[in-house]
This record gives structure tokens, C-alpha cells and sequence, in this order.
């Protein structure tokens, strides 16, 4: 159906087709052919029905408007049809505003043979036709130009739109938001620390009886610890309170960490190079942090390597631990989301996570995030881009001075322009105009050299370079005056634009009466003062007259621009002021739910972490076992109170019963995608299967980075795993993740595990995993694949 802005347009072209002809004509006493009126009327209403569908289907309106004109036209007497001549511009323009450029501009290829053959097949080939032909073609562009610059103004109107939907849905989610960052930060800081303390003190108490000296050592640790944390969750409190405290820098901040946990007993070696922003220097260092984290937890006593470096410009921060030298009890100290979160916060900073098993046994952790840009590294060195509506005016206002000039001569052969003549022609129209092509960037600057520009003709009239018949020609090329003083009303301040409009028009005058003034009809002042004054006075007399009219229509112009440019800046404040209004709300809810989970850290946790700094530095005769058991207790209630607390800003019901990321619960993935509306069908394995724990938490993985690759259309996902064979993994209707980052990172976890990786067009993966040789030493948790 049409909209009721598609209608006004063709009913006014129609209505002044039939009231120029033959309503003019038949006015004048005249009577028309009757077979070129029906042609004119039949033209008329086609052309007009065909605009009525602009606007859905460019390219058909254009082809069935543009047919019927131009046999319209080989039937009627000759400007007949000029009004309805403007349906090509307005087909065009339409093409231009809704289609991409490559169409646009074949139309107007195809408009432009369809006109110059009827036009020379009407009057023959002749420098008028090509002069006509050329005007036409500038034309063409011109109106396709528009019809760009409108396009892209809806598609920043859309832009801005999704920006102002994306605050408005950030608004909605504030607070969900910042309690999920808030126990990622929570994670961060104080669960290792506390961590340490139930490992070292276990360890101390399984050592008591052999390495007595421990005990001291485990308990001058726990208490070191214990205030480090409560410093650490006071710093947080105050933070959410009254805002970030300036973080120092990245590698001292990785080397303070390491060394601590050297001070835990496990060897570190630190290898840091690159640069880091704030926001990725503090996920390097939680990255780090966690997965050192873990590796006391489920590899007490095995070597770790931290390294970060800038590799393909990307910041690639990897933590390597060895195998354990034993099995750890400590793994219920795990709140099962500390990898998780730091991958959600790596991938909203366009980054990726991964974790997996080395070949030797031990545990890796990838972390690659975009590489800061160094100094000056975001100054664009491009050059200036035309717009085509830019470079079609500067040709127009090259073009009709001279086609101007060859019509003229061909018609009235008044004056023959030699070919000295039209090249002087053809290089000051091109001078005078060209400045236009930067008038976007330079307002001012383009009307100063148009203006510049226009008194270049008269010069050429004083010195002979060009006939004084030329004269009329040369007020033709004030187009580029025009345009100049349109472009300073819509893109500069209206308290200064106004004087375009008196600077133009005083240019134009000059030019005009220093023109007038080399006429030879004129002649030359006589040598008496009275003469020479009545000559200089008949010349400012001209220059008034051509000023005043051009004074007119430029502030008619200027007017139009003004408007125009109010217009865009109300449309362009009210998008920023929505979207700074929706993101102050924001911060506000944000800013409500920190001070919300401030006061109950302060009122939960603290107590409890500065309980185990006391019970630690108690001394007594009692027995040490005791002592630290005490301790360790303490510190799992602390752990405990912080895992209450992390469970309450996710959402999640049992830290304890967190889904455990193995094949068992591909189900519940898959499930999950089809509640969320993509239809996931499955083929997996009715009874438990009895992988190793890391082969059973990569399939996991495979599948899910396959699934969320970026696809929403149906797809089956089918796993074997026959005894002693390995596992074989088949993922259809995911085609992004057979291409792009998706098809890397499942193709490295898979040559990682010795495995083999198929990617098929259609969208299908294909991934073997073999068996490992002997179980993997440890039990791997959610925690430590994230």
C-alpha cells in the first residue's frame, strides 16, 4: 500500500503538465492535435502512477516512468512534456535514496542512452544536441547524488536509533548488569586470597608432625592474608561508594601478584612485555590472578608461567601451570565462575578466553585481547572523499557556461568561439567551480575562492581572451556563487552565515560591471572629469542592478539552507539528548546497585575476613592442629559468606549444584537454545559415557563455541564416544563456524588435544578427540574451564 507523503508529488506533476499543456495552449486560443493530447494525457497519468511506487520499487518506477516520457516525447510537439521531464529526476533521486550505489548508477547509465537517443534521433546529431545531451547526463547525477545524501542521512537516523534502543535496553539492565560485573570484581580480589589461606593452612596441618616449623609460617601467612583481603574488600567498598581509586601500573601491579604467590609455594616465573589500556590492563591482571588462583587450588606445588606479549597486533596473556604433585581436597573452595566471568568481560571488550589441558598434563590459560594503539595511532592520515553530489555540482556549473556558449553560437551565429576562445572558456568555468568539490569541509574558504573566481571572467574580457559576446555566458557561471552560499547557511552558525549572502551578491556585481565595462558598445571614458564620472557612475549604476536581483536569490537560498540546517540540528539533539538522558539513568541504577551490595559486603564479608586475621595471630598453648583447623574454618566460612553473596548478584540458586560444563549437560545446552527460539535438535548418548575429565569438558566447549559462532537457523548436534576410541563431535547449520575467529578457535582446541577438525560449506563441523593415553591427574570443575 502507499503512504500518504508518496502522493503529493506525482499529483502535482501531474496537475502542472495539464495546466502547462495543452492547458496553456488551448488559453492561447490554440488547438493542439487531438492525438497529441491523448499522447500527452496517457504519458501524463502512467508517468505519475509509476511514481506513486518511488519509493518500494525504485528500479520498476524508474524503467516504466522513464519508457512512457520518452515515447511520449517522439509523439508531441517539442517541449511539450517539460514539466513531466522532471519525473526523471525524481525516479532518479528515488533510485539514489533507496538502492546502493552500483544500481543507482547503472540506472543512469541506462536513462542517459534512453535520452540521448531519443534526443538525437528527434534533432539529429549537432553541438546543440551534445550540449544538451551533457547538461542532461550532469543532471542525472545530480538528482542520483541527492538521493545518496539522503540515504545515508536515514541510515545515521537508523544508527542512531539503535544506539538510542541500546541505551534505552542498557537502562533497563543497569542493575542486572553491575551486580554481574560486581561478582566477577568480588571474585577477583578476595577469593584467592582466601583460597591461599584454606590451602596453605591444610597443608600445614597434614605437614604438623614432620615440619613443625610450618605452623608459624601457615599461620603468620593466614593472618597477612586475612588483612590483605580486608584492606582489600574495604578499598572495594569505598570504591563503590565514591568512585575508582587511580590503579597503578600493570607490571607492578602482575609482579606484586606473583610474588605472593611465590610466598604460597608455588614457583612463578613472570615474562611481561606490551602495553595495556586501563580497562584490558585490569582483566589481564583478574586473568592472571584466577588462573594462578587455580592452580594452587587443583595443582598445589607445580610450576607456573605467566607471559604477556603483542603478537599480530593482539595482547596475548597466557598461564601455564605443570601437572600437581598430588590430588587436592580443596576444590569445593571453588564458586565455579571465576573463568566464566572473565571471558564474558574479554569478549565485551572484543577479546577471547580460552582454557583447556596441555599435552604434558598441566592447564592453560589464553587470554587475547585487541593491542592498545599506540601514540598518534588513531590520527587518519585519509585524504578528503568527494561526495558524487559534490563533484556533479562543480561539473554542472563547469558545463553550462560552456554549453551555454556552444548553444548560443550554433543557433544565432552571432559570435563563432574559436578553439582559443573555448579552452579559456573551458579552464575559467573550471577554476570558478572547483572549489566546490570541498565545500562540505570548507564552507567559508569555497565561497571566498568562488568569489575569487568570478572576477577572473571580466579579466578575460579586458584582455581579449574571450569575445565580449560572451558577456551573458559569463553570468551563467554564478551557479557555483550559489551553491557556495547554501552550503555556508546549512553547515555554519546563522550568526555569521547572513554575510554570505551581501559578500556573494557584491561579487556577482563587480564581476558583472567590470564585465559591462569591456564592451566595446561602451566605450572608453573620455579624458574630461565630467565624462569619466558619468562613465564610472553608469558602471556602479550596473553593478547595483545585477547585485540586488542576485541579493534575492541568494538570501532565497540562504533561507532555504538555514532552515534546513535548524531542522537537522533539532533532529541530531534530540538523538543525543535521549540517549545521554537514557545513559544518566543508568549510571544512576548502576551507581543505586553499587551502593546496595556495598553495605552488604560491608555487613557480610568484612567481618568475617578480619575474624580469620584474629583467630591467626591468637597465640596459645593449645594444640596446633586445633589452631589451624580453627583458622581453616574461619576461612571457609568467609569463603562461604562470599560465595552467598556472589550466588545473590548472579542469580543463581546453589553455588554448590552449578552445572558442571560436560557432555552430560549438552542437553541442558541445547534446551536451553531452543527456549530462547532456535530450534537445536540433538543425537547424544542415552547412559553416561565416562570420559576423562578434560576430554569430557572439551567436547563441552566445542559444541557451545560452535552453537553461539552467531547463527540463529535450526541445527543438530550428534556425539559418539565408542570405548577406547575417542570422541567424534558433528555440528550442522552453524556455517559462521566453518569460517572466521569460530573455525580458528575450534580448529586450535582441537589440534591442541591431537585431534582432528573438519569444516564443510554448508555449515557443518566435524571434530575427532582421541583418547587421552592415561587419565588426566585431576578433577577438572567448572572453575577451572570457566
Amino acid at each position: 500500500m502507499f503512504e500518504w507523503r508518496d502522493w503529493p508529488l506525482p499529483v502535482l506533476l501531474a496537475f502542472g503538465q495539464f495546466a502547462t499543456w495543452p492547458g496553456m495552449t488551448l488559453l492561447a486560443g490554440d488547438r493542439p492535435p487531438a492525438v497529441a493530447v491523448a499522447v500527452s494525457g496517457t504519458a501524463t497519468v502512467v508517468v505519475s502512477a509509476a511514481l506513486l511506487w518511488r519509493r518500494p520499487h525504485p528500479y520498476r518506477s524508474t524503467a516504466v516512468a522513464v519508457t512512457a516520457l520518452r515515447c511520449a516525447m517522439a509523439l508531441v510537439p517539442t517541449g511539450a512534456l517539460t514539466v513531466l521531464s522532471f519525473a526523471e529526476l525524481i525516479a532518479l533521486y528515488s533510485v539514489g535514496a533507496h538502492r546502493r550505489l552500483g544500481g543507482a548508477v547503472t540506472v543512469t547509465v541506462f536513462v542517459t542512452i534512453g535520452s540521448a537517443g531519443t534526443t538525437v534521433l528527434g534533432h539529429g546529431l549537432t553541438g546543440e544536441t551534445l550540449g544538451g545531451v551533457l547538461v542532461d547526463v550532469l543532471t542525472f547525477l545530480l538528482a542520483v547524488g541527492l538521493g545518496r545524501g539522503r540515504q545515508r542521512w536515514r541510515t545515521g537516523r537508523r544508527r542512531a536509533a539503535g544506539h538510542l534502543a541500546a541505551a534505552r535496553a542498557a537502562r533497563e539492565q543497569a542493575a542486572a548488569r553491575e551486580r554481574h560485573r560486581l561478582a566477577c570484581e568480588l571474585h577477583d580480589v578476595s577469593a584467592h586470597h582466601l583460597t591461599g589461606i584454606v590451602v596453605t593452612v591444610n597443608a600445614a596441618r597434614r605437614l604438623a608432625c614432620q615440619r613443625p616449623e610450618l605452623v608459624d609460617e601457615a599461620l603468620r601467612f593466614a593472618a597477612d592474608a586475612a588483612r590483605q583481603t580486608s584492606g582489600t574488600l574495604r578499598q572495594l567498598v569505598g570504591v563503590l561508594r565514591h568512585g575508582d581509586p587511580v590503579e597503578a601500573a600493570l607490571g607492578s601491579r602482575l609482579t606484586e601478584l606473583v610474588d605472593g604467590f611465590r610466598r604460597l609455594g608455588t614457583p612463578v616465573t613472570l615474562t611481561a612485555a606490551g602495553p595495556a589500556t586501563d580497562v584490558a590492563g585490569d582483566l589481564v591482571f583478574a586473568c592472571v590472578r584466577e588462573a594462578l588462583t587455580n592452580a594452587v587450588r587443583y595443582a598445589p606445588g607445580a610450576a607456573a608461567r605467566v607471559g604477556t606479549a603483542v603478537q599480530g597486533g593482539h595482547l596475548v596473556v597466557t598461564v601455564v601451570n605443570d601437572p600437581g604433585r598430588g590430588e587436592s581436597d580443596d576444590a569445593v573452595t571453588g564458586s565455579g565462575g571465576g573463568l566464566a566471568g572473565i571471558r564474558a568481560r574479554a569478549r565485551s571488550c572484543g577479546g577471547e578466553l580460552d582454557a583447556g589441558a596441555t599435552p604434558a598434563g598441566g592447564w592453560q590459560v589464553c587470554l587475547t585481547l585487541p593491542a592498545p594503539a599506540g601514540p598518534g595511532a588513531d590520527r587518519r592520515t585519509t585524504g578528503y572523499r568527494a561526495e558524487l553530489a559534490d563533484v556533479t555540482v562543480a561539473l554542472l556549473a563547469t558545463t553550462i557556461p560552456v554549453a551555454a556558449a556552444v548553444l548560443d553560437t550554433q543557433t544565432r551565429r552571432a559570435a563563432e568561439v574559436d578553439p582559443p576562445a573555448a579552452a579559456v572558456l573551458a579552464v575559467l568555468a573550471m577554476v570558478h567551480a572547483s572549489p566546490l568539490l570541498w565545500r562540505r569541509r570548507a564552507p567559508w574558504w569555497t565561497l571566498a575562492a568562488t568569489g575569487a573566481g568570478c572576477l577572473l571572467w571580466p579579466v578575460a574580457l579586458h584582455t581579449e581572451l574571450l569575445p565580449t559576446e560572451l558577456l551573458a555566458v559569463m553570468l551563467l557561471g554564478h551557479l557555483a556563487e550559489v551553491v557556495a552560499v547554501y552550503t555556508v547557511a546549512s553547515r555554519t552558525s546563522t550568526r555569521t552565515s547572513w554575510l554570505a549572502v551581501p559578500a556573494a551578491a557584491l561579487a556577482i556585481g563587480v564581476s558583472a560591471a567590470v564585465g559591462f565595462a569591456a564592451d566595446p558598445a561602451v566605450g572608453a571614458p573620455a579624458a574630461t572629469p565630467a565624462p569619466r564620472a558619468a562613465h564610472l557612475l553608469a558602471i556602479g549604476l550596473v553593478a547595483v542592478v545585477f547585485a540586488v536581483p542576485a541579493g534575492m536569490l541568494l538570501a532565497a537560498v540562504w533561507v532555504v539552507g538555514t532552515v534546513l540546517r535548524r531542522r537537522r540540528g533539532r533532529v541530531l539533539r534530540g538523538e543525543r539528548s535521549a540517549v545521554l538522558s537514557a545513559t544518566v539513568a543508568a549510571e544512576s541504577i548502576a551507581y543505586a546497585a553499587r551502593r546496595q551490595i556495598a553495605t552488604r559486603l560491608s555487613e557480610a564479608v568484612l567481618p568475617l575476613a578480619g575474624e580469620v586475621a584474629l583467630v591467626a595471630d591468637r597465640r596459645d598453648d593449645g594444640d596446633p592442629a586445633e589452631h589451624l583447623a580453627l583458622v581453616a574454618a574461619t576461612a571457609r566460612q568467609a569463603l562461604a559468606a562470599m560465595r552467598d553473596l556472589l550466588v545473590d548478584l548472579r542469580g543463581e540458586t546453589d553455588a554448590e549444584h552449578l552445572p558442571v560444563p560436560t557432555v552430560a549437560a549438552l542437553a541442558a545446552l541445547c534446551a536451553a537454545y531452543r527456549a530462547a527460539g532456535r530450534p537445536v535438535a540433538t543425537d547424544l548418548p542415552t547412559e553416561p559415557v565416562g570420559l576423562p575429565a578434560a576430554l569430557d569438558v572439551s567436547a563441552y566447549r566445542l559444541v557451545e563455541t560452535a552453537l553461539a559462532a552467531g547463527d540463529t537457523g535450526p541445527a543438530w548436534v550428534r556425539l559418539a564416544a565408542p570405548p577406547g576410541a575417542g570422541v567424534y563431535l558433528q555440528v550442522r547449520g552453524v556455517p559462521s563456524a566453518v569460517r572466521g575467529t569460530p573455525a580458528a578457535v575450534l580448529r586450535a582446541r582441537t589440534v591442541a588435544l591431537g585431534g582432528e577438525f573438519t569444516a564443510q560449506a554448508g555449515g557443518t563441523v566435524q571434530i575427532w578427540l582421541p583418547q587421552p593415553p592415561s587419565p588426566v591427574a585431576r578433577e577438572v570443575t567448572s572453575s577451572r574451564s570457566g
